[in-house]
This record gives C-alpha cells, sequence and structure tokens, in this order.
C-alpha cells in the first residue's frame, strides 16, 4: 500500500544512530493514557476484557451477524508500522505488521510500543529481493508472517519469528505455481496444523500447507472468486478474509467454508475505506471480536484505523 512507502525515509531516519534495529520498550506511566478499544474509560466499545476458557465458534449461527462497537485512529507514524497486518492472543497482546517492520504491543494501549523490529530481514532475503510483508498470524511462541519482494513476486515466502523477541528463526520458500502473485496473507488453523493463504489477484482457490515444513498439503476450490485478498484467519472451519468487494467497489469481510469451500459476505466495510488490510479474531466476555486494519484519509490525512467488530452470542 503506498502509506508504508510515503515515509520509509523518516522511519529509516528514525532507527538512525541506534545499533540494532530490534528495539524494546517499558511501559511508562505516560503510555497508560493511550486509548484502547476495550478500555471503558477510554473507549466507547461495548467488548469486555478476553475470555482465555472458551473460543469463536460460528457453528449453525447466522456469521452476518456483526457490529461496530469502536475503533482506534493511529498517528501518521504509529500508522507506518501497523499499516500491513495483525494478530492477537487472549492474553491481550497485538502485533502488527507495517511493509518493513513487526511490532508488538498491547490491546489495552494500542499506541504504546512493547517491542519492534524495524528491518525484520535477513540479509539472505535483502540480497533477493523481499522488501514487504503482508498480513500475520500466530501459534503459540511463533510469529508467521508472509513475506515477499513486491512487484516481482519471485520469491513467495513465509517466514517464522520468535513472537517475544521479533527474531527471525526460519523461512520456507511457496511454490510459484500457487502463489503466483506474492504471499498476501498467511493464517494458521491451530487445530489442523496448517498454514493457510492465497494469491492477491482473482482467487478460485485457497492453499494449504503443513505447519512444520510448508510443503503443499492441498487446494480447496471456492464456490466465489475473491478478488484482492488483504488478509485472513482460521475460525474452526471458516476461513475469515478481508477482500475487494467488487460488486459495490467497496471493502469486505468473507467466510469461506473449508470443507464445502462456500463464500459468503459478512461485513461490508465504511464507504471512507481507502484499503483493507489483515484482521484479527479473538473471543472475548461478550463474544467474539474482529479488529481489522482500515487505510482511511486522503494525502497527508492518511491514517491506519484499527475496527473493532463484535459478534454476540
Amino acid at each position: 500500500m503506498k502509506l508504508g512507502y510515503i515515509l520509509v525515509v523518516a522511519l529509516i531516519a528514525c532507527s538512525c544512530g541506534k545499533e540494532t534495529m530490534l528495539m524494546q520498550s517499558n511501559k511508562s506511566s505516560s503510555s497508560k493514557n493511550t486509548p484502547s478499544l476495550n478500555n471503558p474509560a477510554t473507549s466507547n466499545s461495548t467488548s469486555s476484557i478476553f475470555n482465555k476458557s472458551n473460543s469463536c465458534n460460528f457453528d449453525n449461527k447466522d456469521m452476518t451477524k456483526w457490529r461496530k462497537v469502536s475503533s482506534y485512529k493511529f498517528s501518521f507514524l504509529e500508522s507506518l508500522n501497523r499499516a500491513q497486518g495483525v494478530t492477537s492472543n487472549e492474553q491481550g497482546k497485538i502485533w502488527f505488521s507495517g511493509n518493513i517492520t513487526l511490532l508488538r504491543s498491547d490491546i489495552h494501549y494500542l499506541g504504546w510500543t512493547e517491542m519492534s523490529n524495524f528491518w525484520p530481514f535477513s540479509i539472505a532475503l535483502t540480497r533477493i529481493g523481499i522488501d514487504h510483508i503482508g498480513d500475520i498470524d500466530i501459534h503459540e511462541n511463533d510469529l508467521y508472517a508472509s513475506l515477499q519482494d513486491a512487484r516481482k513476486f519471485n520469491h513467495p515466502i513465509v517466514g517464522v519469528y520468535d513472537a517475544s523477541s521479533l527474531r527471525l528463526k526460519k523461512t520456507f520458500l511457496l511454490p510459484l505455481d500457487w502463489q503466483s502473485d506474492g504471499v498476501p496473507w498467511v493464517a494458521v488453523d491451530h487445530i489442523k496444523k496448517v498454514i493457510v493463504s492465497s494469491h492477491f489477484g482473482s482467487v478460485k482457490k485457497i492453499n494449504l500447507y503443513d505447519m512444520i515444513n510448508l510443503w503443499p498439503v492441498r487446494q480447496i476450490d471456492i464456490d466465489t472468486t475473491i478478488s484482492g485478498i488483504q488478509g485472513g484467519k482460521i475460525v474452526g472451519k471458516y476461513l475469515l478474509v478481508n477482500a475487494n468487494d467488487d460488486i459495490s467497489k467497496r471493502f469486505a469481510m468473507y467466510s469461506i467454508n473449508l470443507e464445502t469451500g462456500a463464500v459468503k459476505k459478512l461485513i461490508l466495510y465504511p464507504n471512507d475505506v481507502r484499503e483493507i488490510e489483515g484482521l484479527s479474531i479473538v473471543a472475548s466476555n461478550s463474544g467474539c471480536n474482529l479488529y481489522t486494519l482500515a487505510q482511511t484519509g486522503k494525502n497527508l490525512g492518511v491514517r491506519m484505523e484499527l475496527y473493532d467488530y463484535l459478534f454476540s452470542y
């Protein structure tokens, strides 16, 4: 997206003079004043704290019954590091990806940076032109990131990072015939132990890879072509994705039944969204929360917003 490249120079300048681009911050008293999505004192959200004992379950439910309960708009500089992907856990930690950054924060203090990696690419990755991160997902302490050589798409790669330190652990090259225009997103199926992705353009198949070695497992045909998938997450037998809505010329979230291939539109995002990005799903005491990244505004007013949608049981 354009936002990620507008201030790459500024981002590099901010890190000049540092001995490392891997930075950790301590939570200060001022950071506690940062508004959150789930703090009633600083947000109009009706969602509650995370529920560690339950998980989201959409079986036999009307999956269109989402309602937007709040949003958080990041500052211009904050937006740079939160412009692509998002994932979270039930302990309240939230991870973001920018075009060339990884960042860990807290769902209650979204503007705070707990840990960041301003260039999470190894020398080997840099040499082959890897310069873009898409949507991300987490499994235990492994953070899976979609990596690509933007605008060339010769090396579709998944990088596995330590979720605590944000250091790169290993990389896997995916087959070009399955990921013909890069790896825009990855999602983890925690139950079946597979990594799920697709290419970016007109998507007719969802690709499944073995979690251990990222070998191709199989492809799932879907009954409706989806264009421009930017992010996805697995909930039970459903894959939820953010993508284009070609009918309204806006953006939407869809469900894909991974058993049948059936596609259904669940959410049509607001008309002022200029680009939709990654998403995260987590259970809370109020139901199931969707956190989705959206780009809004124009020119120097461009910002990233994190929307909070609630699905009540």
